[in-house]
Parts: structure tokens; C-alpha cells; sequence
């Protein structure tokens, strides 16, 4: 028995606490805090890259103007425009914003998902409410780009919030060994 008391008092000493007979241990405070600015931080990259996959997009269908000649006005981008902003809502829905705890492939999976829900029906409703009014052509190539683009940042801006210490949230392990 005294040999396991001066273990337990070892294991204490070296966790920063102290034992003191008929007294609880004392446990130091947690010094990190979840950062609450970080999903929107998320979320504001993602509207900046996801108007970037449209410019490129645009870029696309500039390239292949050459061959394939229509005119396209401001009113059938800014109905793009705002259909790619339904994207940001789609991951807030996959549970993406802030994603804690989310393995990279899970993430990944989920952000594939949500980009196909979202270009498919950003499609299906051009077919059928718009009569084919916008172009498929920048619906596509921004659906390539969007698909590739937000994991590329989102790995990129975990990594800087990582190394800045801002990323993760508290949490408790209990258990009756130790971990």
C-alpha cells in the first residue's frame, strides 16, 4: 500500500497537482480556450474561394468562347453567384463548421457530398426553372474547382490555426487508466 500511495503521489507531482492527505488534488486551470471566431473564419474562406472556383469558372467558358459562341449578361452571374453561396450553407448543414474531431477523409467525404448535392440541384434548377438560362458550361467547370479548391484551404487554414494554437476545443478524458 505505500508502495502504490507514493506511486499516486509520483503521478500527481508529475501532473503539477499535489496530494495532501484527507486533501483533493489540486487541478491546474485549462489554458486553452476554444477560439469561438474560428467558424467564421471557416465559413468566409470558403465564400472567398468558392467566388474564386466561379471566376475560374468564368475563365473556363472565356477560353472556350472560341468555339462554343453565346452571350452571357449580368443577370445569369449573379444568379450563379448566389447559388454557389448556398454551398457555405450546405457544409454548416454537414456538420463541417468547425469540424472538430472530423477525421481528413470524413471531411473530405462531406465536402464532396454537399458540393454534388448542391452544383446537381444549382443544375437541375436551371433545366427546369430557367429553361437553361445560365451557363453549364461556368456551372461545371466551377463544380471541377469547387470540388478541389475549399479542401486544398481548409487543410492550409487548419494547419496555421494548429501551429497558432487556435484550433481544437477543450475536452476531459476519463477513464480509469491512465491515457
Amino acid at each position: 500500500e505505500a508502495a502504490l500511495a507514493r506511486a499516486a503521489g509520483e503521478r500527481n507531482d508529475a501532473k503539477g497537482t499535489q496530494d495532501v492527505a484527507g486533501q483533493e488534488p489540486q487541478i491546474e486551470a485549462l489554458r486553452f480556450r476554444e477560439q469561438r471566431w474560428v467558424p467564421l473564419v471557416l465559413i468566409a474562406a470558403d465564400i472567398a474561394i468558392l467566388e474564386f472556383c466561379l471566376y475560374l469558372g468564368y475563365l473556363v467558358r472565356a477560353l472556350l468562347d472560341v468555339w462554343f459562341p453565346i452571350s452571357l449578361g449580368p443577370p445569369v452571374y449573379i444568379g450563379i453567384t448566389a447559388g454557389v453561396l448556398a454551398l457555405p450553407l450546405a457544409y454548416y448543414l454537414m456538420g463541417l463548421y468547425p469540424g472538430y474531431g472530423m477525421s481528413a477523409v470524413e471531411r473530405m467525404r462531406q465536402q464532396v457530398t454537399a458540393t454534388a448535392i448542391v452544383f446537381s440541384s444549382l443544375l437541375a434548377w436551371d433545366y427546369l426553372a430557367q429553361d437553361g438560362s445560365w451557363s453549364r458550361g461556368i456551372l461545371l467547370a466551377t463544380w471541377l474547382f469547387a470540388t478541389v479548391l475549399p479542401p486544398i484551404l481548409f487543410t492550409w487554414l487548419r494547419t496555421a490555426f494548429v501551429r497558432a494554437g487556435r484550433w481544437g476545443t477543450p475536452v476531459i478524458v476519463i477513464g480509469a487508466r491512465a491515457a
